[in-house]
Formats: structure tokens, sequence, C-alpha cells
């Protein structure tokens, strides 16, 4: 099965053959349009010029063949991606037995063959080409190109003051070789403005393509927006099980504080808190499951060991409890009230997985290790703590017990044996050694 990114390349180069068969339709029309008028402001044609005269209708037609049948094999869907060689090569030589019949019915030098105006016509392929999303097949055509038109200028390279060079030359610079020059260059100035237009809408959605995944990481982990293809979404729709530290976030008195308060600051309030607890795993392989009002549920050990995990948990918690311990400073010379925050660490096997639909998928952790860790939560705020771990987290990370305080073992809903928990020593973060956060 082709992963999403496939399917727009096939997609794109598609509609990039079908632009290109649009425009061999336009310039076949065009071309034909311009002899038609010229067949018709002409009084009397000499015989000679009817030999150019059928050489350019052929090329015109078959430019327009080319053209119908790229649209076609698109609009049907029977567009295949070895086409675009069939199609691009049908082009070089449509242009270079163009170039070598005109000559070689005037009987002239093949080093006058660039006099002719179908060689405007090679300028148009290589615009035309860009269009396409293949660099093999562009340095390809090109060097196919540039080696017949090279092939053909030496091919029969006699001298240019003979008669029927001299005669080809007068002919191919009078006046309606000269108007058919000037409508392939209007015709190459259209088409190179198009690409460029083109390319530069491919970069607008190119540059809203990143704006939406920058700002995708805002409702999303980082940590996982940055592996959002197909395969990996069906990956993580799959779930996998893993011993992960789970890290519950609440703010005391929230409810209350915020119905004294304007919405306006409810949310600067909750933006800045948010700030705090992103900061405060950043660097630490936590990923932010999801921000719940006034709470977060963070997890650790989605890409480290449970070890590293542990001990990554109880610094980011621990750092979390100092960056508000400074934000109340600052909240006091504001005269505003100072902020509390409960956090329960607990690690176990939970269910790591993409939940939901296509339409619309949540990254989760489920298993009892995450209820059994917002119940260490509730736990603590009934016991006026701001940070409690359990005994499996203190094991994974070998805790300095000497800054943590014994609760003994504990009764949880739902749990069948006792847990032992540990709480922070709060009065830990007034020292100025860092490893009282560490440890």
């Amino acid at each position: 099965m082709k992963s999403h990114a496939q399917r727009l390349i096939a997609k794109a180069d598609a509609e990039a053959e079908a632009l290109i068969g649009g425009i061999r339709i336009f310039v076949a029309l065009s071309l034909g349009c311009m002899l038609v008028l010229i067949l018709l402001q002409a009084e009397i044609i000499p015989k000679k010029e009817w030999v150019n005269i059928l050489i350019a209708s052929g090329v015109i037609f078959l430019i327009f063949f080319l053209g119908l049948s790229s649209l076609i094999m698109v609009f049907y869907k029977r567009y295949r991606p070895w086409m675009a060689w069939m199609f691009g090569f049908g082009d070089v030589l449509l242009i270079g037995s163009n170039l070598f019949l005109s000559v070689n019915a005037a009987k002239a030098s093949t080093l006058a063959l660039l006099a002719t105006p179908a060689a405007f016509l090679i300028g148009l392929i290589f615009i035309v080409q860009s269009f396409r999303y293949r660099v093999k097949l562009q340095m390809a055509l090109s060097l196919v190109l540039l080696l017949a038109v090279g092939g053909l200028l030496f091919r029969d390279p006699s001298e240019l003051s003979d008669a029927s060079t001299i005669a080809f030359l007068v002919h191919n610079y009078s006046t309606y070789p000269n108007i058919a020059r000037i409508v392939l260059l209007a015709l190459m100035a259209g088409i190179a403005s198009f690409a460029v237009w083109r390319s530069t809408r491919l970069l607008y959605e190119a540059a809203r393509g990143s704006e939406l995944l920058a700002n995708t990481t805002r409702f999303l982990p980082a940590e996982l927006a940055k592996s959002m293809t197909d395969a990996d979404l069906a990956e993580m729709q799959k779930g996998r099980r893993e011993d992960l530290v789970i890290m519950f976030v609440d703010i005391r008195g929230f409810t209350a504080m915020s119905e004294s308060i304007s919405p306006e600051e409810v949310s600067r309030f909750l933006g800045a808190f948010r700030t705090r607890v992103t900061d405060a795993i950043v660097g630490r392989d936590g990923v932010i499951d999801k921000f719940i009002g006034d709470g977060a549920l963070i997890v650790f050990g989605l890409n480290t060991d449970i070890g590293e995990a542990a001990r990554s948990a109880i610094a980011a918690a621990t750092s979390l409890l100092k960056s508000i311990d400074d934000w109340n400073d600052e909240r006091r010379t504001a005269n505003l009230n100072p902020i509390r925050i409960v956090i329960s660490l607990h690690s176990g096997n939970v269910i790591a997985a993409a939940i939901g639909d296509m339409r619309r998928l949540e990254f989760s952790v489920v298993g009892s290790a995450v209820n059994e860790a917002s119940r260490i939560e509730t736990l603590a705020k009934h016991k006026d703590l701001s940070l409690v771990a359990s005994e499996p987290v203190v094991e994974h990370s070998d805790l300095n017990l000497e800054t943590w305080i014994d609760m003994g073992e504990v009764e949880l809903r739902g749990r069948t044996r006792p847990l032992r928990l540990y709480s922070f020593k709060l009065e830990e973060l007034s020292t100025s050694d860092e490893s009282a956060l560490q440890n």
C-alpha cells in the first residue's frame, strides 16, 4: 500500500502531465491559427513553400495529438509514470524531425538549422519540462535534445554561402517566419510566467503546510507531531504496552480563584502555568499527554528505559515546583496571591496508542497505572502535599531518600494491594544545591 506522500506525488505527476498536455494543445492551436491567417493573407503561395507548409501542418497536428493523448490518459485514469518518458521523448522527436525536414527540404546546410522559427520550440520544451517532478527525466530529455540538435547541426555542415542555404536563410527571416517567432516568444513568455506563478503557489502551499505542522505541535506532543505519516499513525493506532512513569499536575483552589477574576485573566494565568509545565519537561523526554483545565497528564519513558524515565520525571517535578516558587515571588511583588500545585508520580505497565478514527485521533495512555496516579494526586491534595511519588518510581530512580518522607503503605481504591508512597520535603527547594532537584 502506498503512503500518503507517495499518493500525493503520483497525483501531482499525473496533474503535471495533464497540464503539459493542455499546453501542447494550446501551442498547437496558436500555431495553427497563425498558419491559417498567413495562408488567408497570402495571394499566391509558391510551390516550394507548400513543402514547408505541409511540414508545419504535420508538426502542429502531432503536437495537438500528443497533448490530447496525454489529457485522455490522465482523464480516464490510464496514466502511468512510464508514460511521462514516452510523451517527453515524443516532444523531442517532433522538434528534431521538424528541424531536420525543414533544412532537408530546402537542401540547405545544417549549420543554418537554428534559423527556423521551429528552433524556438526547443526553449518551449525546456520550460514545459519544468512542470514535471522528475529530475532524471528532465536531465535525460535535456541531454537527448542537446545531442539531437548538435548532431543535426553538424550532419551536413556545407558552406553557408551556397545558394540553397542563402535562400533558406532569407526565407526564414522574412515577414511570416518572424511573425511565427513573435508568437512563439509570446507563448514562451506566457508559459514561463505561468510556471513562476505555479511555483509560487506550490511554495505558498508548502509554507502553509509548514505553518499547519507548526501549529499542530501546539495540539500534539512535539515528539509525536514529527512522525505523522500514514504508516506512523497506523502503527500508533495498534498501540503498544510500555512501562512508563505517569505524572499528574494540578493547581490547588483554581476553581475558586477563577470565579473571582475575568475570563481574560484566567486564560492568561493558565497560559503562564502551562508554559512553566512545558519548560519543566523540555529536555527530559517527557510527553504531555494532555492539559485538562488547570491540570496536566504527562508521561515519561516513551523513548527511554524506565530507570531514566523515573529520574527524568522526578527532575521535572522538582524543577516545576521551583519554577512555581519563583513565579509566586513575582506574584507577591505584583500583589497577587501565590498559587500551590500538587504533583503525583507513579509507574506501571500501560497501553500507549492513538485512539479514535481518521477523522479525529488522540494520543493517550490507558491502564490501571494511570488511574492509580490520579488517585495518588487526590490523596496528596487531601494531605496538603506538593509532590508524592510511589514506591515503583523510587525503586527505578535510586532516589536519595534523605529528601523524601516515607508515608508508609496506603490503600488505593481499585488496587488489590497497598502501595508505599513517598512525599518530597518541600523545604529542600530552598537550597542552592542543584542535587536536591535531581535526587
